[in-house]
C-alpha cells in the first residue's frame, strides 16, 4: 500500500534512526486511517541506496526531524528526493523547524512546509489538504511560502494546554509502543535508545534552553497506567533486559511527585523488571523520592546544575524569575546545597549519577568557571557533561546576544558537537582553559573519535567483522574531491580524515618540524561555505585538550624519545621507511622479546603510533581496501606508501581488482606460498625503500614478536581511548 507519509530521522552518524516524536505522529496518524511509516536503516548505506529505499515505496510525503546537527543532511536528501520526483511534498519539524524556520525556508528551497512545535494535527490536515489537493494557509501551526514571501501561520494551541493540571491530557495521544510502532527489540538489536515521556513540557524558564518554550512551559501529563501499559510491553517484548535501559526523556521527571511516586509503586506492584535512566533537578528529590526509584528499577540519574555560582544560576533563570533585590541570591544557594545532598544520597543508595555543567554562561568569570569544576570534582559523579554555551534558537539568550545575521544564517548549523567558531562572541573568559575532568563523558566520546584517526593511520582494523559494503576511513590530503563522488560512492557511515600536512606521510619527508593536524569528518552534506564538505572535528581550540596533532619522524630517531617527552598534546607518527628505520625496529623487537613480550617498547604513556603499522600486522588492508588515501592530484592508494589504484572517478570494484592483481603478482614474485612465515605475515606488497630481503627477513625471524608489537599499540589504543565508539 502506498504510504501517505514516510518520515526520515536521518543522523550524524550515517544511520536513519527511530524517533519517539515521530512514533506518536505516526500512531496519531494510523488511528485516523491513514498510512503512515518511519524508514529506519541501521546498516551501511550509500545515498543512493538509501533514495531507493525510500523512493521504492512511493510516498507522497516525506517528513524531516530535523535538529541543528543533521541540518546539513536534511538539506542534501531533500534536494536528491526532489530531483528524482518533484511531485513529493517534503516538510520538516523539530526543534529546528519550529525556532529556524524561516531559515530553512529561505536556504532549503525543496522543503515545502515547516511544521512548528508539535505536529500530530498539524500534519494530519497538512496530508487530509495534500490529498484533497487543496492549500494550506488555513492550517495552523506551520511555515509556508507564498512566491517568495515566508509566511508564519498562526501557532497551533498544544495538545491539552487548557487542562494541564488534570492527569491524563496526553491520553488523548495513542502510544507507539502499545499500538505497535516502535519495536523496542529493533531498538535493543541495533543499540538504539529505548525512550519514553510521561509529560510534555517544563515548569521553568531557563534563558539557554528551548525544551520549554517548545512544549509549553507548564507541563502535560500521561495518566499512571498509560505510562505503566509502555512499560509492560517493553517488558514484555524484550529480549536482553540487561543489554539496555529504558531511559525517561522527560527534563525533570520528578518534577510532580505525587506523579512520580504513583509510577513507582505501580512499577514495583506490577513486577516490571526493566532498568531506567531518568533525568532530574537536585531539588526535586530527596531521600525517599530516591529510594522509591531505586526500588522501581532506576539505576541511573542526571542532574542539571549548570554553575555552581549562585549570581550565575540567577542569570540564566535556573532556579527562579524575579527581583533579586526581595531575596538576595538566597534561592540559587538553597538549589546548590540540594543539589549536593541530593547527589551524595543518590551516590549512596547506589545510583549511577551523572551531571550536566555549562562554562561560558552570562557574567561568568574564569574564577567563577573553576568553582564548579571544583564542585563537580568534589562530587565525585560517575560523569559529567562539560558543555560550553550554545546558544540555541528561541532561547532567551539567543535573542539577546544573537545579531540579525546570525539569527537568519546557516552558520549555526554549520558544524555540530558545540561548534562555537562562527557563534556570537559573548564569553567574558576563554572557555576553553577551563580544565576538564577525567570523568567528562564529552571527553570520553572525543577521545574515541582520537582512536579511530590512530587507527586509520596505522591500518590497523579487526578482520573478524562481517565484510563491509563500503570502506571504514577515506584519508584526505585535499577538500577539492567532488562531493557527488563521495556520495555515489561511499557509505554515508564512512569515516573522512583531513590532514593539513599529509603530504609528511604520502613522501616519507623527514622534516621534524612539521606537525600533522588531523580533523574527524562525517558525510553531512553540501554546504553554502567554501568547502563542499561539512565536517566536525576530533577537538579544536574550543572542545579541545586531547591529543590529535601528530610530529612526524623516522623510526631510526625511537630510542631518542625513551620516556615520550615531546610536547604537550603532541604525539609522534612514527615511519619505518627505510634501512635504518628497519635496523632500528629489530632492536626494538629484540628488546621486546627478552622482555617475554610483556610491553610495548616505549613508556605507556609515550604516545605514538607506526604509520602503515598494518606492513608489520598478519593481515593487509589493502587488500580488502578498508582504507583509501585522495592524494592532492587525485590519485587514490591504498595507504601511505602505496601505489595508486585509481583516480577520483574510478568505482570500488575496478579499485579492488587492480589491488588484487597487484597484490597476487608481488605475493608471487616474493614467494610468500612457500614462507613459513606466510601464516602470520601480512605480505605488504609496498615495501617502498626497504628491500625485499629485509623485509621477509624480519617477518621470518620475528614473526610472532612483530605481530605482538603490533597488536600491543593497538591494545594500546583502544585502552588509552575508551571504549566508545562512533
Amino acid at each position: 500500500m502506498r504510504p501517505d507519509i514516510i518520515f526520515l530521522f536521518p543522523s550524524f552518524y550515517g544511520t536513519f534512526s527511530s524517533h519517539l516524536g515521530t512514533g506518536y505522529i505516526i500512531a496519531f496518524l494510523r488511528q485516523r486511517g491513514l498510512h503512515a511509516e518511519q524508514f529506519i536503516n541501521y546498516q551501511e548505506l550509500r545515498l543512493k541506496e538509501a533514495l531507493r529505499a525510500i523512493l521504492k515505496k512511493r510516498p507522497r510525503i516525506v517528513g524531516f526531524s530535523c535538529y541543528d546537527t543533521n541540518y546539513f543532511l536534511v538539506k542534501l536528501i531533500s534536494r536528491c528526493i526532489k530531483a528524482i520526483d518533484p511531485g513529493i511534498l517534503i516538510i520538516a519539524g523539530g526543534p529546528t523547524a519550529t525556532f529556524s524556520d524561516r531559515v530553512i525556508m529561505k536556504n532549503i528551497p525543496e522543503v515545502d512546509l515547516c511544521v512548528r512545535h508539535e505536529g500530530e494535527h498539524t500534519v494530519y490536515e497538512i496530508i487530509k489538504q495534500f490529498s484533497s489537493g487543496r492549500g494550506f494557509s488555513g492550517i495552523s501551526g506551520i511555515t509556508l511560502r507564498n512566491g517568495r514571501q515566508i509566511i508564519r501561520n498562526q501557532d497551533r494551541p498544544l495538545i491539552g494546554s487548557g487542562d494541564c493540571k488534570r492527569s491524563g491530557t496526553l491520553d488523548v495521544l495513542p502510544s507507539p509502543y502499545v499500538s505497535g510502532v516502535i519495536d523496542p527489540n529493533q531498538l535493543v538489536k541495533n543499540k538504539d535508545s529505548v525512550s519514553m515521556i510521561i509529560s510534555r513540557g517544563c515548569p521553568h524558564k531557563c534563558a539557554y534552553c528551548n525544551f520549554a518554550i517548545m512544549f509549553g512551559c507548564n507541563v502535560r501529563y500521561h495518566s499512571v497506567e498509560r505510562v505503566i501499559s509502555e512499560l509492560k510491553v517493553i517488558n514484555r517484548l524484550s529480549r536482553h533486559k540487561d543489554d539496555f535501559s529504558v531511559i525517561f526523556r522527560d527534563d525533570t521527571f520528578t518534577s510532580n511527585k505525587e506523579k512520580t511516586e504513583q509510577v513507582c509503586r505501580r512499577i514495583i506492584e506490577e513486577k516490571i523488571d526493566l532498568n531506567i535512566s531518568i533525568g532530574t533537578r537536585g531539588d526535586y528529590v530527596d531521600k525517599r523520592i530516591l529510594k522509591l526509584l531505586y526500588r522501581a528499577g532506576v539505576r541511573h540519574i542526571s542532574f542539571g546544575l549548570e554553575s555552581a555560582v549562585p549570581k550565575v544560576l540567577y542569570n540564566i533563570k535556573k532556579v527562579r524569575v524575579g527581583d533579586r533585590a526581595k531575596m538576595g541570591f538566597r534561592p540559587e544557594q538553597r538549589f546548590i546545597s540540594r543539589m549536593k545532598s541530593s547527589i551524595r544520597s543518590a551516590k549512596k543508595i547506589g545510583f549511577r549519577v551523572s551531571l550536566g555543567v555549562i562554562f561560558g554562561l552570562p557574567e561568568e568569570t574564569f574564577r567563577d568557571a573553576l568553582r564548579t569544576i571544583e564542585l563537580v570534582k568534589g562530587l565525585k559523579v560517575d560523569s559529567y557533561s562539560h558543555n560550553i554555551l550554545r546558544l540555541y534558537a528561541g532561547t532567551e539568550m539567543f535573542g539577546r546576544f544573537a545579531n540579525n545575521r546570525y539569527k537568519d544564517s546557516e552558520a549555526k548549523f554549520l558544524l555540530p558537537f558545540r561548534q562555537l567558531a562562527n557563534s556570537p562572541r559573548i564569553y567574558k573568559y576563554d572557555v576553553t582553559k577551563v580544565p576538564r575532568l577525567k570523568n567528562d563523558y564529552y571527553g570520553r566520546a572525543t577521545m574515541a573519535r582520537q582512536a579511530v584517526v590512530s587507527k586509520a593511520l596505522m591500518g590497523l582494523y579487526k578482520r573478524d567483522i562481517p565484510a563491509k559494503k563500503s570502506l571504514q576511513n577515506i584519508i584526505l590530503a585535499t577538500n577539492s574531491v567532488p562531493f557527488e563522488w563521495l556520495v555515489e560512492t561511499f557509505s554515508l557511515k564512512t569515516n573522512f580524515l583531513f590532514a593539513d600536512n599529509m603530504r609528511v606521510l604520502l613522501s616519507q619527508e623527514k622534516d621534524k618540524l612539521k606537525i600533522s593536524y588531523f580533523i574527524l569528518a562525517k558525510m553531512l552534506a553540501l554546504s553554502a561555505y567554501k568547502k563542499n564538505i561539512c565536517f566536525t572535528r576530533i577537538s579544536d581550540k574550543y572542545i579541545g585538550l586531547y591529543r590529535n596533532h601528530f610530529r612526524t619522524q623516522p623510526y631510526s630517531s625511537f630510542s631518542r624519545y625513551p620516556n615520550g617527552q615531546m610536547e604537550k598534546d603532541v604525539g609522534v607518527i612514527f615511519s619505518i621507511s627505510d634501512f635504518r628505520d628497519v635496523d632500528e625496529l629489530e632492536r626494538q623487537l629484540i628488546l621486546m622479546k627478552d622482555k617475554a613480550g610483556k610491553r610495548c617498547p616505549g613508556r605507556k604513556d609515550f604516545n605514538y603510533l607506526l604509520a602503515d603499522g598494518c606492513r608489520w600486522a598478519a593481515d593487509c588492508p589493502a587488500l580488502h581496501l578498508d582504507r583509501l588515501v585522495i592524494d592532492r592530484d587525485l590519485s587514490i592508494l591504498p595507504c601511505f606508501q602505496g601505489r595508486p589504484i585509481g583516480k577520483v572517478g574510478d568505482n570500488l570494484d575496478k579499485m579492488k581488482k587492480n589491488m588484487a592483481v597487484y597484490y597476487k603478482k608481488e605475493v608471487k614474485k616474493r614467494g610468500c606460498g612457500s614462507c613459513p612465515a606466510r601464516d602470520t605475515c601480512s605480505k605488504c606488497p609496498f615495501l617502498g625503500r626497504i628491500t625485499p630481503d629485509r623485509y621477509c627477513g624480519i617477518r621470518r625471524k620475528y614473526s610472532s614478536a612483530v605481530n605482538d608489537y603490533t597488536a600491543l599499540i593497538n591494545a594500546r589504543i583502544n585502552l588509552q581511548y575508551s571504549s566508545l565508539i562512533i
